[in-house]
């Protein structure tokens, strides 16, 4: 039986801190029941070297696009979704870090074992330094907790 395949999708913009970090994590992931075919980066008029780093990541997987002004992200989600034939898509922003090697098997399964037809990662804010950063952490866990509440936590929200 055939693997699915997965493009990789990478909405970029002014990343060039975080980009090479989350591109090398997608690389080394491990799969069993599918192949990533792509990974797509899409940088949104970044100024910062995004694009630069990018193209000096050397794996055939990875294809570069730019815009030279910034669209937005739901213009690069759906550029992303256009510029996609895989079987499966896997849409992430740059600003993530990625430790676990079975992120992809973990998110994919349920699809792949035709239990869902659409999934989402857990995410978990990384340590605060301002107050800025507290206070989205906290509404990231006030979402967290009220999703949880609603409908006992099944909905589509919590599919992760």
């Amino acid at each position: 039986m055939k693997k699915p395949t997965i493009t990789i999708g990478i909405a970029a913009h002014n990343e060039a801190l975080s980009i090479r970090q989350l591109v090398d994590a997608m690389c080394l992931q491990r799969l069993r029941n599918a192949v990533i075919e792509r990974i797509l980066v899409l940088s949104d008029g970044s100024t910062d070297g995004t694009e630069k780093i990018t193209r000096s990541i050397h794996d055939r997987r990875i294809t570069v696009y730019s815009h030279s002004k910034r669209m937005g992200l739901a213009a690069t989600h759906n550029e992303i979704i256009s510029r996609s034939s895989s079987d499966l898509l896997v849409v992430l922003d740059a600003d993530i870090v990625i430790r676990d090697p079975l992120f992809l098997e973990k998110l994919i399964n349920p699809i792949v074992q035709n239990r869902a037809e659409l999934t989402s990662a857990s995410i978990e804010s990384l340590p605060t330094r301002t107050y800025v950063e507290n206070v989205l952490a906290m509404s990231m866990k006030l979402k967290s907790i009220l999703f949880l509440k609603f409908n006992k936590g099944n909905n589509v929200y919590t599919c992760y």
